[in-house]
């Protein structure tokens, strides 16, 4: 897949999720996901999954990758998709060509069993690699 089509894939992808949070939202819930991922990890790797086609989106328009997380929320990106189902802000590193999106799970400890990590390369966004 060229890198306009997973573009064009990840923004479609966005806004139909943008879409089914507004429905869940319109019905009142407090935490718009918790209807399709009612597990706070499953929540959290569909956030940071999302996240990640947001930073693909970043780069398709770009031609770099974002520095920081700050750098994706003025990009555009939901400020509900930088926090894990715990609350806590969701990790985003950039390792030269690539980039990491990390939850410390739970627990809220850094490198322990229960961390959900989401890892892209440039420009391949659009396959999950655990």
């Amino acid at each position: 897949m060229n890198l306009k089509a997973a573009a064009t894939v990840g923004l479609l992808l966005v806004v139909g999720a943008a879409g089914a949070l507004w429905l869940v939202a319109s019905r009142g819930s407090r935490d718009t996901e918790d209807v399709l991922y009612p597990d706070p990890a499953e929540r959290t790797a569909f956030r940071a999954r999302t996240l990640s086609i947001v930073v693909g989106e970043f780069y398709a328009t770009r031609h770099r990758l974002p520095e920081t997380m700050a750098e994706i929320i003025a990009g555009g990106a939901s400020p509900i998709l930088t926090q894990d189902a715990w609350g806590r802000r969701l990790l985003y590193r950039r390792e030269g060509s690539s980039f990491v999106i990390e939850s410390v799970g739970p627990d809220g400890v850094p490198t322990t069993a229960d961390d959900i990590t989401i890892r892209r390369t440039a420009p391949d966004f659009t396959e999950p690699r655990h």
